[in-house]
């Protein structure tokens, strides 16, 4: 797979996520007609009788039975013939920052060899999540339902077992995760920069404009990289600010209070004490003298 050729940083493929939307089993809703273009997540569907005309990224496709048709996210139509019957999986696979997992290599049909074992795990998923019914439709999937907790972590550890499969058979197609390692590596030099460019006598947002993720992301990404988040790197940064003007003694307390915002000595002071266990003038002294 095309992490084994480029490898990530574990705690990025711990922090994948992953939201599967629905599995259903039935007959297509509607019949003999092109719907309008819809945005559609990634996904598979199996054809078990009729047909599917499918337009893509300005490409057409039909699907017979017993083929798989790998759906890419993004805008499609599609067109069903009457008496179709299809057993399908959606979901969302995205990299931290909020970018697909999988996308602009699908949009590809499959034969039936090549995607039995995801039928199989397909057909799985589906007897664990909806029981002994033989079919749910695909309105009757994606309803909103009470759930207890057990079959809720039952269901979720489904699905990941299935996202295996499905990750195998896409790994055989020849179908890999987007190499997103590059825009992470140049998402974070922008947030660096950023951050290690924000003043510190006073606030400001954390995560520049156009970075293209907001907050709790950014924090994330930060994370998995350094292993701090977005107010910890801000505080490492007036620790250190702190603790050299402290060692060069060329500016007062009261001076370094105002260049790191603080209103008060005494709101400095218990802050470098929380940080280093001691005053900013016992750390002065005992630096100076060759201490800590």
């Amino acid at each position: 797979m095309h992490h084994k050729d480029t490898p990530l940083p574990p705690a990025v493929w711990r922090d994948l996520r992953h939201e599967w939307l629905w599995v259903y089993r039935s007959k297509s809703a509607t019949e003999e007609v092109w719907s309008p273009k819809i945005t559609v997540p990634a996904g598979v569907f199996f054809v078990e009788a009729g047909r599917v005309a499918i337009r893509a990224g300005g490409v057409s496709f039909t699907v017979l039975p017993g083929q798989a048709f790998f759906s890419a996210p993004g805008p499609r139509e599609h067109y069903f013939e009457r008496g179709t019957r299809l057993c399908s999986v959606g979901c969302r696979n995205q990299w931290p920052d909020g970018s697909h997992l999988f996308a602009t290599q699908l949009s590809r049909l499959a034969q039936k060899p090549e995607a039995s074992a995801l039928f199989t795990a397909t057909v799985r998923l589906f007897r664990t999540v909806h029981g002994g019914t033989r079919q749910i439709s695909y309105h009757a999937a994606t309803e909103l339902s009470q759930r207890s907790l057990p079959d809720l972590c039952r269901h979720a550890a489904a699905f990941l077992q299935w996202f295996a499969v499905y990750v195998e058979i896409l790994t055989a197609l020849g179908v890999h995760p987007e190499a997103r390692q590059e825009k992470h590596r140049d998402r974070m030099e922008l947030l660096r920069e950023w951050l290690n460019g924000l003043p510190l006598e006073k606030g400001g947002p954390l995560v520049p404009p156009g970075l293209g993720i907001g907050t709790r992301r950014a924090d994330q990404l930060l994370r998995s990289h350094t292993g701090v988040g977005l107010k910890e790197y801000i505080a490492q940064r007036r620790l250190f600010a702190a603790k050299t003007m402290l060692l060069e003694n060329v500016v007062s307390i009261k001076e370094i209070v105002f260049s790191l915002g603080f209103r008060h000595a005494s709101h400095f002071s218990i802050w470098f004490r929380r940080h280093t266990g001691m005053s900013p003038s016992v750390f002065k002294t005992c630096s100076g003298d060759g201490g800590p």
